[in-house]
């Protein structure tokens, strides 16, 4: 960007007018109710720690743990719900009755399997919730930070509209993103943000 253009940005020593309306619909209902819900950023040393105990913790599983290709993955039958069901319940019933238990089953072998399915899951749910509240915070970064996005794609658009020297290289550098044709499917799915980007396109 321009040197003038950062100055005449700062100080609108030009009188750059943005889109009203638009300024009003940004602030008022998607900048201010998104950024109610920020908690802070994550300091670089947080996230220094956590990753090398997450990296610690995927050593110590890799010790004992398989690696699949899509087609073993797609071969195992696994453990769904109903499969997971039946495993406890064949378990059980075998533990139950060993009379019942052919003298080619290893029952220490079986017993391990589902222990150690079972101390895994614990490790995956542990897992999932984490991923999920790394997922939501980067959804409210994403969010602030698109907003912010917009609010100087928009004056720059005003900017270059009024001639502002080094404003149209800006906005044809910015312009690309608001096609209409990429976005179709995200308009859809987010009234919110095809608002949004309908205000920022004009």
């Amino acid at each position: 960007m321009s040197t003038k253009l950062v100055a005449e940005m700062a100080g609108n020593p030009a009188g750059i007018k943005t889109d009203l309306k638009g300024t009003e619909k940004t602030s008022d209902l998607e900048v201010t109710n998104s950024r109610k819900t920020s908690k802070g950023a994550i300091s670089t040393e947080t996230v220094e720690k956590i990753a090398a105990s997450l990296t610690e913790a995927m050593g110590l599983v890799a010790k004992s743990s398989n690696t699949f290709t899509p087609h073993d993955r797609i071969r195992l039958v696994g453990a769904g719900i109903k499969n997971w069901g039946f495993i406890q319940t064949a378990f059980s019933h075998a533990v139950a009755n060993p009379q019942f238990v052919p003298a080619f089953l290893d029952m220490d072998q079986f017993k391990n399997a589902v222990d150690d399915f079972e101390r895994k899951r614990i490790l995956l749910t542990l897992i999932q919730q984490f991923t999920k509240i790394i997922s939501d915070s980067m959804l409210n970064d994403s969010d602030e930070a698109y907003h912010d996005g917009i609010e100087y794609y928009n004056y720059v658009r005003e900017a270059a509209r009024q001639r502002v020297p080094g404003a149209e290289a800006e906005y044809k550098a910015l312009k690309p993103y608001f096609k209409r044709n990429k976005r179709a499917a995200m308009n859809s799915a987010n009234p919110n943000q095809a608002e949004f980007r309908n205000i920022a396109e004009g």
